[in-house]
């Protein structure tokens, strides 16, 4: 959408500008104009604006008291109708499409969710349970981009492609990392595609642990999206934790990646809460 209102403003402005044109040259060729039917003491800028005007009102019939007055604005006024029927037919075409696919997105959403649902009533799973099941669920399927499913043709494009989009897809989890920012703006850029394709999602419920302090690091987290809680050891032999909440985007246990390392630190989740591990 963007795009198009980004090559439909520029292109108004440029056939209000050229209209305004056709009524000054008529004008100064004493030919009947459109500027002649207005008051004399209209401004420039005033003038201007009643070109974009017009313009906007042949694009989307819009009533307006401008009338073509000479051969070449007459001739202009059909180019500008041509033009607003291709451009609202292409833009109307495009916005079928796109709501065709959320509807197809939407329908594949309601159908796994019903059969969730049905699943969970014929195994007589507990009401509690079944709300914070459902409750994940919704989740995962509005706001996951794994809740789309990955089209099989990804799996023929050639593997340096595979590398861009994934690059494309998962590179703003990385790059705020230090180390994962030097890769990308370095000659690394093989390595980086790869760390980008090996990235995967996971979705944790309301107070889940993500790690445990003490526990085997077996790979780095980046939060992406929810609350979190972190909690960690006070002073050396006093005893106490620290406690503090964040939500948005943080890393934990980069070393991982390198050594054999245990968490100093749990992590727990203050709510539906998504996360990239690697």
């Amino acid at each position: 959408f963007l795009r198009v209102f980004m090559f439909v403003l520029p292109t108004m402005h440029v056939l209000a500008c050229f209209f305004f044109f056709l009524g000054t040259h008529g004008q100064d060729s004493g030919w009947p104009n459109w500027v002649d039917e207005r008051p004399p003491d209209d401004t420039s800028s005033f003038q201007y604006v009643l070109s974009l005007h017009w313009v906007l009102a042949h694009i989307t019939n819009v009533p307006t008291d401008i009338v073509p007055r000479n051969q070449a604005e007459v001739l202009f006024s059909i180019l500008v109708v041509a033009f607003a029927v291709l451009v609202i037919g292409t833009t109307l075409s495009r916005l079928m499409h796109s709501v065709s696919q959320l509807n197809d997105i939407q329908a594949q959403r309601r159908v796994m969710r019903h059969e969730l649902q049905q699943y969970l009533v014929a195994s007589e799973v507990p009401l509690d349970l079944s709300t914070r099941i459902l409750r994940f669920a919704d989740h995962t399927l509005a706001v996951s981009k794994a809740a789309i499913k990955e089209p099989p043709v990804i799996n023929m494009l050639c593997q340096a492609l595979r590398d861009e989009l994934n690059e494309s897809l998962r590179a703003e989890y990385l790059i705020p990392h230090p180390l994962f920012s030097l890769l990308e703006t370095i000659s690394e850029r093989t390595l980086f595609r790869h760390l980008c394709g090996v990235l995967s999602l996971r979705t944790f419920f309301v107070d889940e642990t993500v790690f445990a302090s003490g526990s085997l690091a077996r790979r780095m987290y980046i939060t992406t999206r929810g609350d979190y809680c972190v909690t960690s050891p006070g002073q050396t032999g006093t005893g106490q934790v620290r406690r503090s909440t964040f939500s948005g985007s943080r890393w934990f246990a980069e070393v991982s990646l390198f050594a054999t390392v245990a968490h100093h630190s749990s992590l727990r989740t203050a709510s539906l809460a998504d996360a990239m591990t690697l």
